[in-house]
């Protein structure tokens, strides 16, 4: 839901996630662990959201997927008032 041109999602630098486009949505799959994760204009360094802390927790076993950590981005990349909500849905297979 965010008014921003193409971003790439990084994590230390890394990219995860690149030409993120609204309203598209893609997936990258991480181990569990806390990530400094921010938000770049696309091929660029410059930061339009973040750092922000996201702890993604996976605990897999026969009952437990894991969770599926979900982040939206809504505002202005041009305004600087892009937010975010970072929602955690646990997968259970029972």
């Amino acid at each position: 839901v965010a008014s921003a041109p193409p971003v790439d999602v990084r994590s230390v630098g890394t990219v995860l996630l690149a030409g993120l486009r609204n309203p598209r949505q893609e997936s990258v799959g991480l181990n569990a662990g806390d990530y400094s994760i921010d938000v770049v204009l696309a091929g660029t360094r410059r930061v339009v959201l973040g750092p922000t802390k996201v702890v993604i927790q996976n605990s897999p076993g026969t009952q437990d997927m894991g969770t599926n950590t979900i982040v939206y981005v809504w505002g202005s990349a041009a305004n600087g008032s892009l937010r975010q909500a970072v929602q955690n849905v646990r997968i259970d297979l029972r």
